[in-house]
């Protein structure tokens, strides 16, 4: 029978919590990313619509109106996260 010593050095507890969560690691940057992608992809689908809508190709204003919607309650969260973002990094610079 063979006993190993218990190793509690420095990332001993990291490593182990670590192992147990499935959940995958992301950073700020690619969170970010994504948002700016998903609200680029909504604005594409608004104009579609819209495009479609113009040259009689669709007759459903109400979807194009939802799509619109949509892609305004994006692009203005995006716009207060990116200002809110500006401004907490404009207070951590004069902190300095």
């Amino acid at each position: 029978m063979r006993i190993d010593p218990l190793d509690f050095g420095p990332n001993a507890f990291r490593l182990s919590a670590d192992k147990g969560t499935n959940a995958p690691e992301t950073d700020f940057v690619d969170t970010l990313r994504q948002a700016v992608s998903q609200t680029n992809e909504t604005l594409k689908k608004a104009e579609k619509a819209s495009v479609d809508l113009a040259s009689g190709e669709t007759g459903n204003i109400h979807e194009v109106m939802i799509q619109q919607q949509k892609a305004d309650i994006s692009l203005r969260l995006l716009v207060t996260s990116t200002n809110k973002l500006i401004n907490a990094y404009n207070e951590l610079k004069n902190l300095r």
